[in-house]
């Protein structure tokens, strides 16, 4: 189905790969923030997650369009989105559970 729609499965493999090795280390650093009593450092870890995420996801997109200028697929980028969404909607339900469990 996909190569009907002409989206490169590789490079939505990468960026499912991408997104799960980023969304991995952002839990660590999120559910070890959750021990400490300090609200501020839960705060501080959630935004430096959005900035490891951030700079991973434009590094990734500036390496692939520049390697791959000509054979450029915009329908995969679009795929990648969609599935950042997908590992984004995870990651707060699991990081709201998390919170009230903690009673942090």
């Amino acid at each position: 189905m996909l190569e009907k729609w002409g989206v490169d499965r590789y490079v939505l493999i990468g960026a499912n790969l991408l997104f799960f090795v980023v969304s991995l280390i952002t839990f660590f650093l999120q559910n070890g923030a959750l021990k400490n009593k300090n609200p501020n450092v839960f705060v501080r870890s959630i935004m430096g997650g959005v900035m490891i995420k951030m700079f991973a996801c434009i590094t990734a997109l500036l390496t692939y369009y520049f390697t791959n200028a000509d054979n450029f697929n915009k329908p995969a980028v679009y795929g990648g989105m969609i599935i950042y969404l997908l590992y984004l909607v995870i990651e707060v339900i699991v990081m709201m559970k998390l919170n009230k469990h903690k009673h942090a």
